[in-house]
């Protein structure tokens, strides 16, 4: 899995790659409902997946939030579909992603050894993800085994309270008595 800022993120595609474009000068249409949906099998794991769409959802923020402030969000309200309209009405005849308008070059491609650094530092961080869940299991835990012992303790002391033992006395009778006119 490759983690740079050059290359789209797992879970922020269409953004990362669609903001990328634009601050460099390109025209981007954005549709926000779209949806990648995989052919077979989806490529991550769910918690590993949910895990990293949140870290990048903070590198993108961290990194793009000055650009994106102040765009419509969706769903998008009628005046923002108009203002929409009204700026791609001549795209149509030229595609956007055909022609950039700055003339900037894309980034060159970085050593493979700065995607392999950053893939184990995304490990890494999973790790220390995974082990801050592994303890507030634990730690959940004990405090539900107290809560345990605690519930244990008071069944236990109204099991042998007086008035109950001769409530269950009474009432193991009647089944008794129950069954015996029953079988009459």
């Amino acid at each position: 899995m490759l983690q740079d800022d050059a290359v789209p993120q797992p879970g922020w595609l269409g953004r990362l790659l669609g903001t990328a474009l634009w601050q460099s000068g390109w025209q981007v249409l954005d549709d926000p409902r779209s949806v990648v949906v995989h052919d077979r099998f989806g490529s991550t794991a769910r918690p590993f997946r949910e895990f990293v769409y949140l870290r990048n959802r903070v590198r993108y923020l961290e990194k793009w939030s000055s650009v994106v402030a102040g765009r419509p969000h969706y769903p998008p309200t009628a005046e923002v579909v108009a203002a929409a309209a009204e700026r791609v009405a001549g795209w149509m005849t030229i595609p956007p992603a055909t022609r950039p308008v700055s003339g900037r070059q894309p980034p060159e491609e970085a050593p493979p050894i700065v995607y392999i650094r950053r893939e184990r530092d995304l490990l890494r961080d999973y790790a220390a993800h995974l082990e801050s869940l592994i303890d507030e299991s634990e730690s959940r835990r004990a405090e539900l085994a107290g809560e345990l012992a605690a519930l244990d303790a008071r069944y236990r002391r109204l099991r042998d309270h007086p008035l109950v033992r001769t409530a269950l006395a009474a009432r193991a009778r009647a089944r008794h008595s129950l069954r015996w006119l029953a079988r009459r």
